[in-house]
């Protein structure tokens, strides 16, 4: 049930709908890395792995493009992670947005629906978001990555 749910949620992301509520879980981070885009994109797949709780929901290699979910420990909440990889002459840029999808765990039964109807409740990540992203970013440097990060937009939910 979890996992149906989680697909459902993290297509539908009804806790990003509104910007007024949706600022208090959500940022967003510019990486960017001296290499090739192709050896960062296979970089980031693979640190997925190691970060608990995180997984690959899409993959578009050739679009550049990674959709990550993270489900919490216990209740289950679900953040979805987009990554968009751009290739310049010297470096390459991820665009990294991450938000939590809803304010009730995929642990409730039709959690994805109730959460529609909540779309517009405001609540805070507490710099979760935040510190998954660190997490997965520090997991790419141990490749022996160097990634210098930029905060676009900081979560308002965040200490």
């Amino acid at each position: 049930m979890i996992s149906s749910q989680a697909k459902i949620q993290g297509v539908l992301k009804p806790a990003t709908w509104f910007p007024l509520s949706r600022n208090f879980h959500q940022e967003i981070q510019k990486w960017t890395a001296s290499v090739e885009v192709e050896r960062l994109f296979d970089s980031v797949v693979e640190a997925v792995g190691s970060v608990g709780g995180l997984s690959v929901d899409t993959v578009d290699k050739k679009g550049r493009f990674l959709k990550l979910h993270f489900l919490t420990p216990g209740g289950k909440w679900l953040d979805v992670y987009e990554l968009n990889f751009s290739q310049t002459e010297e470096t390459t840029e991820i665009i990294v947005k991450g938000s939590s999808s809803g304010i009730l765990p995929m642990i409730i039964p039709c959690a994805p629906l109730l959460n529609v109807v909540l779309c517009l409740a405001c609540f805070a990540d507490g710099g979760k978001i935040a510190q998954t992203m660190k997490k997965l970013r520090k997991q790419v440097e141990e490749s022996g990555i160097s990634i210098d990060r930029e905060i676009i937009q900081k979560s308002m939910g965040r200490p």
